[in-house]
């Protein structure tokens, strides 16, 4: 995604928030190395967020939504990803589901807005692939600070943008995925 549009590194947020640009103002598209660690070990990989942050925080994650908008053919929100263990933010994204790709159980469990979409392709066993758009550097602004339970606005943060796909190439979600700037930290009981 080099020299990607602002609002392209935005994706669901965008669709959320006519701010968007204002969410994230110097958002910028990084290559996968040049994603420092540990940020890079948790962002650029081909699988699910919600199990990757489950595996390194040692802690089930639970899905906190903060805002949504629900139709019959898809599933618009922004969310907190939290763990279980502690309920302390380990991810902010903003996602769009398509619907009409998941059986009728699972799209009512993700309608419900109580389980993360990895959780629901783990226990509902729908095959995916997982296809990174792209990585994203970018400095807190206050809707993501607040949302992450940040002190203070300005914290370098990284982030990606996701789509998981049938293995027919039918888009599932399309995802914004942004880490909080302590991730060492909190991966420490």
């Amino acid at each position: 995604m080099p020299d990607a549009n602002p609002l392209d590194l935005a994706g669901p947020l965008a669709d959320l928030h006519s701010d968007a640009l204002l969410l994230m103002p110097d958002a910028t598209s990084v290559a996968g190395d040049e994603v420092p660690m540990p940020f890079h070990a948790l962002l650029v990989h081909r699988s699910d967020m919600t199990s990757t942050l489950s595996r390194f925080h040692g802690s089930e994650i639970q899905l906190q939504v903060l805002q949504q908008s629900i139709d019959e053919t898809s599933i618009l929100r922004a969310v907190i990803l939290r763990r279980c263990r502690d309920n302390q933010p380990v991810e902010y994204g903003a996602i769009r589901i398509f619907l009409k790709h998941f059986p009728e159980a699972a799209a009512a469990t993700l309608r419900a807005g109580t389980t993360p979409l990895g959780t629901v392709l783990s226990e509902f066993n729908i095959p995916y692939v997982s296809n990174p758009l792209g990585f994203i550097r970018l400095h807190t602004g206050s809707v993501i600070a607040k949302s992450l339970e940040l002190d203070a606005t300005g914290d370098v943060v990284y982030g990606r943008r996701n789509r998981h796909l049938t293995p027919a190439g039918d888009v599932l979600a399309d995802i914004l995925e942004i880490l909080p700037p302590d991730v060492p930290a909190r991966n420490v009981d």
